[in-house]
């Protein structure tokens, strides 16, 4: 079946490169463990499993069909345990577009559509794969009955943001917006890694490697959650049009979102110690029904570390 159009009521499956996304993880395991066991009977259990792994979600992926109707979107799969779900466009929130790693390869995105869920929802009612092209013509037309406007992929860019983030700004979010406690514990375990390293100058890398694990400690409270956030917020973007808030932001993976100003519940102004040393702060929003899967995601950064003054 094509996926250039979408005819209203047609029955349509996922991209196939679904069955990569879902199964990866479990045979990249089994790959590894094969390696372990390899020329024993147990590598041939494990190259069964990872073959009975791909058919399973091959079959899934195979009796899964979307149809998207005047009035709601159906997901059915005609499987031992049968599923079918209706979410009716009056009750969608928001419809966010994720592309990771794998969606790169292949030129597909996924659609993560939320209803109007509690804020405390952590995952999406439906996580759909099509190509690139069909993804954004989806979002587009869903987009049209929740906000009354179509999105088009070039109208996006057209946009001018109220403020700009430069690369420096997404840099400084990431190191500066850890939270205070991660950077005192990191700071901790980095100055104890340099005492140690010089007590022991002449003798070795720090009594008993003791350097060593404080360094890799410090690396995986401070620096590794602030390559993240970088990686996260890179080529970040926030705009709005009408009564909508638009983001797009990600360098590995991307991601674009919108809501209506209606569905905000709270904003916080948020100040590490670090930053409200720089006068500096970012601003997030508490949004009903924006689950990606991830508790974070529930409450999207609509500007990030920024002075005081552009804050306001």
């Amino acid at each position: 079946m094509t996926e250039h159009m979408v005819v209203p009521g047609e029955k349509i499956r996922c991209h196939p490169s679904i069955i990569v996304e879902r199964s990866l993880s479990g045979v990249v395991l089994l790959a590894f463990l094969v390696t372990r066991f390899e020329g024993t009977p147990v590598a041939a259990v494990l190259l069964a499993a990872i073959v009975a792994l791909l058919l399973f979600y091959y079959r899934q992926w195979k009796l899964t069909t979307i149809r998207f109707n005047e009035a709601e979107i159906v997901v059915e799969r005609d499987t031992l345990f049968k599923m079918k779900k209706t979410l009716p466009y009056t009750k969608i929130a928001s419809v966010n577009v994720n592309r990771g790693i794998i969606n790169r390869l292949f030129g597909t995105s996924r659609l993560q559509i939320n209803i109007n869920s509690g804020s405390s929802a952590t995952v999406p009612e439906a996580v759909l794969t099509f190509r690139r092209d069909l993804a954004d013509e989806l979002r587009s037309t869903i987009s049209e009955h929740l906000y009354g406007q179509e999105i088009a992929p070039d109208e996006d860019k057209a946009v001018e943001p109220l403020v700009s983030f430069s690369p420096v700004d997404v840099i400084i979010h990431g190191l500066f917006s850890v939270s205070t406690y991660q950077t005192f514990v990191g700071s901790l375990f980095l100055a104890y890694s340099v005492f140690e390293l010089y007590t022991s100058m002449g003798t070795g890398f720090g009594a008993d490697g003791k350097a060593l694990i404080s360094l890799l400690i410090f690396v995986a409270v401070q620096v590794g959650p602030s390559i993240s956030l970088i990686l996260r917020y890179y080529n970040y973007r926030v705009y709005r049009r009408g009564e909508t808030i638009y983001l797009e932001h990600g360098l590995l993976r991307t991601y674009k979102t919108s809501f209506e100003v209606s569905r905000v519940n709270a904003i916080r102004v948020k100040q590490t110690l670090i930053a409200r040393l720089m006068h500096r702060s970012c601003i997030e929003a508490e949004v009903v029904g924006l689950a990606s899967g991830s508790g974070e995601s529930l409450r999207p950064i609509l500007c990030l570390l920024k002075d005081d003054a552009t804050q306001q």
